[in-house]
């Protein structure tokens, strides 16, 4: 019995936790095509449990300038964040504060077996985004309505944020850093 329970945690743990992907969604009638970074774990000292990832994403659209978000997910057993509407990403880009508004996780809570899921929307300036990837150290603090967390962004991640910034660089885009 204690084998199979074993077995049981470890097949199920190993399809639950999170993997580093990247995945491209285009779509020929809106003439657009997407970029999304998941499972982007910060490395974080004091989650108790929690866990929270800060994932990149680029929207290209024809005839439109690209835009650029960073997404925050939150998981935990049982208990919420309430990650705040308006200025509550932080950004600590080699000693210098990216401060970053979004519309917070009131319309993207999610309750389910495994516990609580919440998740934030920024968007962000490819400028700033592309200071996120080059830089030596990168500490995020996301705000709550009842507290923070901060976490330190890990090497592999700021290489895939290179390269999804890379991937839909657009022509003008291409033009203007001439």
């Amino acid at each position: 019995m204690r084998r199979l329970a074993l077995g049981l945690a470890l097949v199920l743990g190993a399809g639950c936790a999170p993997r580093l992907t990247t995945l491209e969604v285009q779509d020929p009638f809106r003439q657009s095509r997407e970029i999304r970074m998941r499972g982007a774990r910060l490395a974080c000292e004091h989650c108790d449990g929690s866990s929270l990832e800060l994932n990149a994403e680029s929207h290209a659209r024809r005839g439109h300038a690209t835009a650029y978000h960073l997404r925050v997910v939150y998981r935990d057993a049982a208990e919420w964040l309430h990650i705040r509407r308006g200025e509550s990403l932080l950004l600590l880009v080699d000693g210098e504060v990216i401060r970053l508004s979004g519309f917070g996780s009131w319309r993207h809570r999610r309750r389910s077996l495994w516990g609580v899921r919440e998740e934030a929307a920024y968007p962000i300036r490819r400028a700033d985004l592309v200071r996120v990837a080059a830089a030596a150290q990168v500490r995020v603090r996301v705000l709550g309505a009842r507290a923070y967390l901060e976490g330190t962004l890990r090497a592999r991640h700021q290489e895939r944020i290179t390269a999804l910034v890379d991937q839909t660089e657009t022509e003008p885009e291409r033009a203007a850093a001439k």
